[in-house]
């Protein structure tokens, strides 16, 4: 497994190469500085086997100059912004459970008016359009 210190240390060589951190992760140093993370996997239909590989993006470095407790402010924003995403995701989840709860009455009722006879104009279920 990487560790930050050994990402940030890695120094350009003549060629590419490698840093591996396991199960098809590694970051490339490239001749002229740029680290890059870089995934690779196969793809198998059957036994025919296809290699790919997955660029992630570069590795990010902490702007010169950031004091631990900006580093930690920074780091913080990420996790509000994911808390507020995650907040959204469940009101949209609240609303679309209750739309649904509120198709479902009206369909029941529809029903029911339908078993007893009344009329249930516009719905469909009288075989009128509405």
């Amino acid at each position: 497994m990487l560790t930050d210190t050994q990402c940030r240390t890695a120094k350009p060589r003549d060629k590419p190469y490698k840093l591996s951190d396991g199960k098809g992760l590694y970051l490339e140093i490239k001749p002229n500085g740029v680290k890059a993370w870089r995934y690779r996997f196969e793809l198998r239909e059957g036994d025919v086997a296809k290699e790919s590989i997955f660029a992630i993006g570069d590795y990010a470095i902490a702007p010169s100059g950031e004091t631990p407790e900006e580093g930690q402010a920074r780091r913080g924003g990420r996790k509000r912004i994911a808390a507020e995403r995650a907040a959204q995701e469940e009101a949209e989840i609240a609303r679309e459970r209750a739309d649904t709860a509120s198709r479902a009455g009206a369909i029941l009722k529809a029903a029911t008016e339908a078993k007893a006879g009344q009329t249930t104009s516009g719905c469909g279920l009288d075989g009128k359009p509405g």
